[in-house]
């Protein structure tokens, strides 16, 4: 491996760590577990070196706690950068919020999946990791805008990771944001 490569390998680590290290705290200061959860859906562009794209998908989260959260989530879409293709990658979901305002919140995730696509001679799969940060705004008591960004990382197909942008809306199914 590349000394090049090795930079996202260090970054995921460290942002999976302090995630964990994170997470654990919240669980150790709240005892009494709501089951809230969120259904959402995101448009969200990936740009790399060689090509731009815009992916559509969708994520469903379970709180653990009134910071914690585990799911899922999954996007497909087009690229283009000399030649059209198409790319798709999910997996699991972990993520913490902190709210630092009465209507704002910080959430960092992880996901961890994988990851296919084709783009000229560039056809394959493999693992992809993928950390993010995003802003939420709660709209109302069951609805939340966030912007996010992040870096889908496929270590297998570089021609594929790349920085992510997007758009998101959360939809409380039982409960309210507060």
């Amino acid at each position: 491996m590349k000394s090049m490569d090795r930079k996202p390998v260090v970054f995921i680590f460290i942002f999976g760590v302090a995630l964990i290290i994170f997470s654990l705290s919240s669980f150790a200061a709240d005892s009494s577990l709501q089951r809230l959860s969120r259904i959402s859906s995101e448009i969200k562009g990936i740009k790399n070196s060689a090509a731009i794209g815009v992916l559509f998908g969708s994520r469903y989260m379970s709180y653990e706690s009134e910071s914690f959260s585990v799911g899922g989530a999954g996007y497909t879409g087009q690229i283009s950068g000399g030649a059209a293709g198409s790319f798709s990658y999910g997996g699991i979901l972990v993520g913490y919020t902190h709210s630092f305002a009465k209507k704002a919140e910080l959430e960092l995730s992880l996901l961890g999946g994988g990851a296919g696509g084709f783009q000229a001679a560039t056809t394959g799969g493999g693992v992809v990791l993928e950390p993010s940060v995003a802003l939420n705004f709660l709209l109302g008591k069951t609805v939340r805008i966030c912007l996010n960004s992040g870096y889908a990382w496929v270590p297998s197909l570089t021609a594929f990771s790349g920085i992510t942008l997007g758009l998101r809306f959360d939809f409380l199914l039982n409960g309210v944001m507060e």
